[in-house]
């Protein structure tokens, strides 16, 4: 319908107004419901994991916190193992976290996580990686696949066997 500048535009622009003021409503119950929708989904997420981390030791052992463990990737994947080794390892287990050691050059190496028991000293280099992973003991570096992306990273292998030399020095095995 065409508005004019006759007598009926007041009412034309009051019908506008009310078209106007009905599609914010519209628009805010949408973002509303969408962060409603998104806030529950997070909830559901994040509670399994936070529960877990209450239970756990690995708080007293790593001195990092719930938040991070839920939103960081890597960090959540060290507290997996941590808790997979707590929850079935059998015997008594020590399992020490972000251990800093110095390396031959004098600069330190980060170990993940480094299990002591009755059977030996277990040192864990962990990766929370998707995608499709390439790699070899044989080569310096693996990639990871996405389909419109790739990524190269230092050989995991490789990285531990520093790790267990380091800690070798470090105790003078």
């Amino acid at each position: 319908r065409k508005i004019s500048n006759s007598s009926d535009r007041d009412g034309g622009t009051h019908m506008i107004v009310s078209f106007i003021e009905m599609y914010s409503t519209m628009i805010m119950l949408i973002v509303f419901s969408a962060l409603a929708f998104y806030s529950l989904l997070l909830i559901i997420k994040i509670t399994p994991i936070y529960l877990e981390y209450k239970k756990s030791e690995y708080c007293n052992e790593s001195g990092v916190g719930a938040i991070k463990v839920i939103f960081d990737r890597g960090v959540r994947g060290e507290f997996l193992i941590f808790r997979e080794i707590e929850e079935k390892w059998r015997g008594y287990n020590k399992t020490l976290t972000n251990l800093y050691l110095p390396k031959k050059d004098g600069t330190t190496t980060e170990i993940d996580l480094v299990t002591i028991n009755q059977y030996g000293i277990y040192v864990i280099e962990s990766k929370n990686y998707s995608g499709k992973i390439y790699g070899s003991d044989k080569y310096k570096e693996w990639t990871q696949y996405f389909p419109h992306k790739k990524y190269k990273f230092y050989n995991p292998v490789w990285q531990n066997s520093l790790h267990v030399n380091s800690l070798k020095n470090a105790i003078n095995l």
